[in-house]
């Protein structure tokens, strides 16, 4: 993006993070129907029906949080969905109350699942003694008119990035495929590391297909997110921290980019 291009995104990101909306950008021409509309509680288990091959999205959003000492500094969260036999959904992210989060995910078999929050302490990645902290209002829909297609997933990218590096990386994609990103980070270089979070945008000067902020990128742990690119064309990847400068680079990322049809 070029000088004036890069104010106006920081423009409509500050506007976006002050009416407190965080989601993942995606273009979806399909109907879709709700599955799940109902408030948990971190600790809570709540059972879901998923169809195998599906496309759904979840949203999130923190009604409230019941703060123990200090441990919503150095807290973090992690949402599952799977059962016994299959994971189907698992990433980690911070967010604050009446913030909204919003994913892909693809369901790989038909039946029962579990969905729970959870939290950790930032600085050692354990599990937290605490339960009933906060609570959330949670939104599954289900893509009832699409379906996956019987190519074979094709590798588009496969590199090491910094964040916040100044040489642009820049990748070709095609409308309405479905891209699998899948991020590790490798090591720290700044100082702090439990104050840092990590954010990931994809984009141009015309459409953010995939933002995701809060993330905690715990060490050699892989996260990974789904997103449909509306219009084909050169996108901009990058991934920003929440660090002032001079502490541009605070980390190397492992990243593999994936179509998957």
């Amino acid at each position: 993006m070029t000088g004036p291009h890069i104010k106006i995104f920081a423009v409509i990101f500050i506007i976006i993070s002050a009416i407190g909306i965080h989601y993942s950008f995606f273009s979806i021409n399909q109907q879709n129907e709700v599955i799940l509309n109902t408030m948990v509680w971190d600790g809570e288990q709540v059972s879901i029906e998923l169809k195998e091959d599906t496309l759904y999205n979840i949203s999130i959003k923190m009604l409230s949080f019941n703060k123990i000492d200090e441990l919503g500094i150095f807290t973090y969260w992690s949402l599952y969905i799977g059962n016994d036999l299959n994971d189907i959904f698992n990433t980690d992210f911070i967010i604050g109350v009446n913030i909204t989060y919003s994913w892909l995910f693809l369901s790989s078999k038909t039946g029962k699942y579990h969905l729970r929050i959870s939290n950790y302490y930032r600085g050692n990645n354990t599990k937290t003694p605490y339960t009933l902290m906060a609570q959330f209002y949670v939104i599954v829909k289900r893509y009832y008119n699409w379906s996956m297609s019987n190519e074979s997933s094709e590798e588009v990218l496969n590199t090491i990035l910094l964040d916040r590096d100044k040489e642009k990386l820049f990748i070709e994609l095609k409308a309405g495929t479905l891209y699998n990103i899948s991020i590790k980070r490798l090591n720290f270089n700044g100082t702090n590391e439990i104050a840092v979070y990590w954010r990931i945008y994809i984009g141009n000067d015309s459409y953010c297909v995939l933002h995701v902020e809060g993330i905690p990128f715990v060490l050699n742990k892989t996260y990974s997110w789904l997103f449909i690119p509306p219009k084909s064309g050169k996108y901009y990847l990058g991934i920003g921290n929440n660090i002032l400068c001079p502490y541009a680079h605070t980390a190397q990322f492992y990243v593999v980019l994936k179509s998957l049809h």
